[in-house]
């Protein structure tokens, strides 16, 4: 694995979720999403009731 201070730029890939050394193409860490999750409308159904 690349130590940090030996890339010199980094691109952030959102769409497979990596970041990416520029200068090797080597995968130097993973992006994780805390994002909203998609709720079915059986859950919304659910919520109602309630």
């Amino acid at each position: 694995m690349i130590a940090m201070d030996e890339c010199r730029q980094l691109i952030w890939d959102y769409t497979r979720g990596e970041v990416v050394c520029m200068d090797t193409g080597e995968v130097v860490d993973r992006i994780y999403d805390y994002g909203p999750v998609h709720v079915g409308e059986e859950a919304r159904e659910w919520a109602r009731i309630e």
